[in-house]
């Protein structure tokens, strides 16, 4: 290859240089000059205060976000464990490194737990839905976040109300701050946050004062059909959604409706199971995230008492199931929205679900005697009365054949025909229809000579008026 041509090939690779979080490849150093010199930077020195071998400091080529104007080149770092997020490593895309859950998962993949009301805990609002405020349950393992937004005056503010108006109003920005303390942190570097607004009372600009307190980090253009480490290596990790029409990618800020289908939320505690019809959100794509709304009210408002019935591990499975088995949906939650998060134990869930488990493990088999809005959603599968066991059991009774006696009101309700008469034959009520006598056959008059297939018989003056024949 010519000289002119590897020069090219050369340039071409240098434009293709970046930066990112980390890097799994590290670029020579002669490349790390020229990489300085096309975005008009200087190669820094001051590898001796890197520490033992340089390891205080990524290897290779990286940028300091306290020196904007240097690029510099550490020979060292082979065992660099450190996590300083104003360290940020260049290198090729083919070459950048991320490790964690979200990595590798898109928007269908993964699996969270969102919190209803996030922020309405007791001390800032009349009726709360939560405990803890956002900070903590970040530090719990929450990874979804719902607000409710009013734009008053052109100030933001959390609250819940059933209408445009505020009671207890918080600033927004405080519950931002709450959960970019935690993004901020090493640890978190490459966890995504999902973060619904539902816009109260919102104008012209509600979008953009939404997205400006995330700073850098919110995602933009967001492409469900994409990796999270796309986006996680551009430092981009909270993917804000809006149930308004007008969204604006750009900027970030995406219409729930477009990448999420969600089930209905009006789900009182007193009965069994949520509401699974369809709610919003996109039908038949598979690059949608699915989200079961798990939260029940008592008269209307949140309970914290039933809440920790419902966050139960084995409740949770079994309306996971149940939501997979609706067509619409199609498939295990990717968020689960809840009340209460520290209620009940919602934890064991998101493991088995990360893990595409359908069953604890320990689920009741069918025929287990089981107690309606309790025990009954340990069951392995949807469970029912059962006649022969005078209550209700897992899975579903086994169907009478014909011929099978049984009582009506009763019994009789699970035959296979779904339909019961007298049969004379067995003097006894019976599942179908008793099949008719042929001619010849013989029959006691007033019963059995009923079933005569000719619908006449005849009785001898021997039988004393009772013995009779089919004629």
């Amino acid at each position: 290859m010519s000289t002119s041509a590897l020069e090219t090939e050369r340039s071409t690779s240098i434009e293709k240089l970046g930066v990112h979080n980390h890097c799994s490849q590290p670029i020579s150093e002669e490349d790390c000059v020229a990489y300085a010199n096309s975005v008009g930077k200087q190669l820094g020195g001051g590898n001796k205060l890197w520490g033992t071998s340089g390891d205080d400091r990524p290897k290779g080529c990286f940028v300091d976000n306290s020196y904007p104007s240097l690029v510099f080149y550490n020979p060292g770092g082979e065992n660099y464990t450190g996590c300083n997020l104003s360290f940020k490593s260049i290198c090729s895309e083919a070459h950048v490194a991320c490790e964690g859950y979200f990595c590798d998962k898109k928007l269908s993949t993964m699996f969270l737990f969102m919190t209803h009301n996030s922020y309405a805990t007791d001390e800032r609002v009349y009726i709360h839905n939560q405990n803890f405020g956002e900070g903590s349950q970040f530090d719990a393992g929450i990874r979804g976040f719902n607000f409710d937004i009013y734009d008053i005056d052109g100030e933001l503010s959390v609250d819940h109300t059933p209408n445009g108006n505020t009671w207890t109003p918080s600033p927004y920005i405080d519950s931002v701050e709450e959960v970019l303390a935690r993004l901020d942190k090493c640890e978190h570097r490459n966890e995504i946050v999902v973060v619904d607004l539902e816009m109260k009372n919102s104008g012209d600009m509600t979008n953009k004062r939404a997205v400006e307190p995330w700073g850098d980090k919110v995602i933009t253009n967001f492409n469900s059909s994409l990796p999270f480490s796309y986006y996680i290596e551009k430092g981009q990790r909270v993917l804000l959604l809006t149930n308004k029409n007008n969204d604006n990618k750009s900027i970030g800020i995406h219409r729930r409706s477009d990448l999420i289908t969600q089930n209905g939320y009006d789900w009182s505690c007193t009965v069994d199971d949520p509401d699974f019809a369809y709610r919003e959100g996109p039908k038949d794509d598979p690059n949608s995230a699915k989200l079961m709304n798990h939260f029940c009210y008592t008269f209307k408002l949140p309970d914290e008492v039933d809440s920790g019935r419902v966050n139960d591990e084995h409740v949770i499975m079994y309306h996971s199931r149940m939501f997979s088995q609706q067509p619409v949906f199609g498939t295990l939650p990717n968020i689960i929205q809840v009340d209460f998060y520290d209620k009940g134990n919602i934890w064991p869930a998101q493991d088995l679900i990360r893990s595409k488990d359908k069953y604890v493990g320990d689920e009741w088999e069918d025929g287990t005697r089981c107690g309606v809005g309790t025990t009954c959603l340990w069951c392995r599968n949807e469970y029912s009365f059962w006649y022969s066991k005078g209550m209700t059991a897992c899975g579903s009774e086994q169907c009478l054949e014909d011929g099978s006696r049984c009582a009506i009101g009763t019994t009789c309700d699970t035959c296979c025909s779904n339909s019961h008469e007298y049969w004379s034959s067995l003097l006894s009520t019976a599942c179908g229809k008793e099949s008719c006598s042929d001619a010849g056959s013989l029959c006691w008059r007033g019963s059995s000579c009923s079933e005569c297939c000719s619908g006449d018989f005849d009785c001898p003056w021997y039988g004393f008026g009772l013995g009779c024949s089919c004629s």
